[in-house]
């Protein structure tokens, strides 16, 4: 009887030391856990940021045969005149590539052109008009 007294006694002021206790417990983990989700959300802005910027990157480029849109010219024929216009510097090899689609759309900003990397008609005019009079040069 005298033990259960006791612990009568002690019982509110023991669970109160584990409450007071448990919060400062808690208070310490509380400050490193915002901490932790602080560093969560910038490496997960982090990684949102790459995967669009991989998404950019890893868009297919056109197929040789939707890049150039005139009837009878080839892609590699294409390169060979952006070559000779000095804007191109690959292989002239007839396969649509990411220097191929760059040369194309300097080269129709820099004639006033929609640059959207793909030959059309007035791409192909002003290319092979370009290409013609540095040959009577």
């Amino acid at each position: 009887m005298k033990y259960l007294k006791l612990f009568l006694v002690l019982t509110p002021s023991l669970t109160l030391a584990f409450y007071i206790a448990l919060a400062l417990v808690n208070r310490k983990y509380l400050g490193e856990i915002t901490s932790l989700q602080q560093e969560v959300a910038v490496r997960d802005s982090k990684i949102s940021f790459l995967e669009s910027q991989l998404a950019v990157k890893s868009r297919p480029l056109p197929s040789s045969s939707s890049m150039v849109q005139v009837s009878g010219v080839s892609i590699q024929q294409v390169q060979k005149a952006l070559k000779e216009e000095g804007i191109y510097a690959g292989p002239d090899d007839g396969y649509a590539n990411q220097k191929t689609t760059d040369a194309i759309k300097q080269f129709q900003k820099m004639n006033g052109l929609k640059a959207d990397g793909l030959v059309g008609k007035r791409t192909w005019a002003l290319l092979r008009a370009a290409t013609r009079n540095e040959e009577k040069l």
